[in-house]
């Protein structure tokens, strides 16, 4: 016998005026995506897309191995950076002073799903676990402010997911004191702290910003990035608005939030009070859940330094991705940024120092939030030659759908790439510098598990990257991103077979 059983949620009705949540604005700071009172620090292959400074303190180390993408800068307690810490004040002050509609005091911000509104924890400290869900309904300029009276922390692997239209751009985080961001979470919005910020390894805050008024901003192998945060600030809504009763049903077992009434009059807003309510499963059902992840190169290069670089992303055209996990690698270091279900987002590839004759591989697995995973597209390898002779590399229990090989060559990149699929040759010859070539080998894929080496050669520092998935891949027919992946230890050992000089 099945059993149906409906909960319904009355709140009580409330009339009266609440001032909207209005963006700060930033001034020269809008151009910072991380700023620190006295130093900023970093600790591994940390990127930030966006200027990095600090003011009034001079300290700025650990870039590199960190990268500030170009063309933004570093400014280190100069007439940019000390401007940029006066508007910061500005907008915390701002941010400070708004109304607050909804006391969160004593709440965990994980499972609450929020709609636009400032959020308060008046005297105390603030604690996400899990996710944390934004929904803009359906407003591009929705603005979400929380004022946090003490500390921000967020658990290992906590998350801001941002859904109905919304922006992260909007979204401020004023912390009366430290931000510690735990170990592999994926943040948004704009953190103004009034002392410190710790980004952990393998944090995010993307798109989003970081700025300490009077501490010091640690990083840790992290991606901070105002990518797509750089125009104006918003309009905020009207001052006022006319808050009515919401009536909101709760029905069993997916506890989906159904949509609130709202009336509008040609004179006066009306608008529901932003109330967070608790998500404990799934919008979507995970029986009818489609996962359709792919892995997708979409920049490869080298910086001023001559370092090499590769950018993957990984998106789910179905119930939206949770996880990626990057189960085998080598001579390489990742950074997963956190998802955005139902969207792009990167997975950034780096490594420590250049080692040519090496090849760097990366294979991702992504699970939905359903609890489904495959390996993602493609197989990645980037071969780079020491000496002017051959160098091979051998790729083991590549399945039949894998058949489009994807070329993207250096400059100076190879002559020559010979591709031997169980045992078939297959030949790309007279390459040029900077040339893409796409080459399917299905007829040579007859067996579950195949083999494939690839063979190159060329002038003694030649490079390409080599793709190996079920489509032909669109690649740039120039090296010229930015993200980086640097060859390293030739010691490593790989599953798919080792590198080794062919004679």
């Amino acid at each position: 016998m099945s059993v149906t059983v409906a909960l319904l949620l009355l709140r009580s009705a409330y009339l009266g005026t609440a001032e909207a949540a209005s963006a700060p604005p930033l001034g020269t700071a809008v151009t910072f995506a991380v700023l620190g009172g006295t130093t900023v620090t970093n600790t591994g292959a940390t990127l930030v897309t966006g200027n990095l400074g600090t003011s009034p303190g001079p300290a700025v180390t650990g870039f590199p191995p960190g990268v500030v993408v170009p063309p933004s800068t570093i400014n280190a307690a100069n007439a940019v950076s000390l401007q940029a810490q006066t508007d910061v004040t500005t907008a915390y002050n701002n941010l400070a002073g708004q109304a607050c509609n909804v006391d969160l005091t004593g709440q965990d911000l994980g499972g609450l799903t929020l709609t636009p509104g400032v959020y308060c924890f008046p005297s105390t400290a603030a604690q996400l676990t899990g996710i944390v869900t934004l929904n803009a309904q359906n407003n591009a300029n929705a603005v979400f402010v929380f004022q946090i009276g003490s500390t921000l922390t967020t658990a290992t692997g906590a998350s801001v997911n941002i859904i109905g239209g919304g922006s992260a751009c909007n979204v401020y985080w004023q912390v009366g004191s430290a931000t510690t961001l735990g170990t592999g979470t994926a943040f948004k919005g704009n953190v103004l702290s009034d002392t410190s910020i710790s980004v952990t390894m393998g944090a995010s805050i993307s798109p989003g910003r970081a700025f300490a008024r009077s501490g010091a901003v640690t990083l840790d192998t992290n991606s901070v990035s105002l990518a797509g945060c750089e125009a104006a600030t918003p309009t905020p809504l009207p001052a006022t608005q006319t808050v009515v009763a919401a009536t909101q049903t709760f029905v069993a077992p997916t506890l989906t939030l159904v949509a609130a009434t709202q009336t509008a009059f040609a004179a006066t807003q009306t608008a529901i009070a932003p109330t967070p309510t608790r998500t404990t499963t799934p919008a979507v059902s995970c029986a009818d859940d489609k996962l359709r992840p792919t892995g997708t190169l979409t920049g490869t290069g080298t910086d001023n330094l001559g370092h090499k670089f590769i950018r993957m992303t990984a998106r789910d055209t179905g119930s939206g991705i949770a996880t990626i996990v990057v189960t085998k690698t080598i001579n390489a270091v990742t950074i997963v940024d956190g998802f955005v279900p139902g969207t792009t987002q990167p997975v950034l590839v780096t490594s420590t120092k250049i080692n040519p004759a090496m090849t760097s591989i990366v294979e991702l697995r992504i699970t939905d939030r359903c609890g489904n995973f495959v390996l993602a597209d493609p197989v990645l390898t980037l071969l780079s030659l020491d000496k002017v002779k051959a160098l091979s590399q051998a790729f083991k229990n590549i399945p039949p759908e894998e058949h489009f090989v994807t070329v993207t060559n250096g400059a100076p990149g190879l002559k020559r790439l010979e591709l031997v699929v169980n045992g078939i040759p297959f030949v790309l010859d007279n390459l040029k510098n900077n040339e893409v070539r796409a080459l399917n080998v299905q007829t040579a894929m007859n067996k579950k598990s195949n083999r494939v080496k690839l063979i190159g050669s060329g002038k003694k520092g030649a490079a390409a990257f080599i793709i190996i998935s079920d489509s032909a891949m669109e690649q740039p027919a120039a090296l010229s991103e930015f993200i980086r992946a640097e060859t390293q230890s030739a010691t490593d050992n790989f599953t798919w077979g080792d590198l080794k000089d062919v004679k």
